[in-house]
């Protein structure tokens, strides 16, 4: 399988958990957690790439962690709008190296 080829489909999965958080089929844990996950098993991502996909993924484990401190559920609206514009940001960033 070519390199091309891999990365492809760990974009296209990366896209389909963003997808399933949204969707409610997918817990911000395992989001965070898949998310990390696939950009690990790219092959050679670009550098400026990865600094952007690390900001815009870190509030996500931030909100999280806070969260689990305060033993809440549920995010407020603060937290639900940082997640919401985290996550639109990096569907760009994702479907930016998808192949037209």
């Amino acid at each position: 399988m070519s390199e091309d080829t891999l990365n492809v489909r760990l974009y296209k999965r990366m896209l389909q958990a963003i997808d399933d958080y949204q969707s409610k089929s997918l817990g911000i844990s395992q989001l965070i957690s898949d998310l990390e996950g696939l950009h690990n098993f790219l092959d050679h991502p670009d550098e400026n790439w990865i600094n952007n996909f690390y900001q815009y993924w870190m509030p996500l484990e931030e909100i999280y962690a806070v969260a689990l401190d305060r033993k809440q559920s549920e995010f407020d609206e603060h937290s639900q709008t940082i997640i919401g514009q985290s996550l639109g940001k990096l569907k760009e960033l994702i479907v930016s190296k998808l192949p037209r």
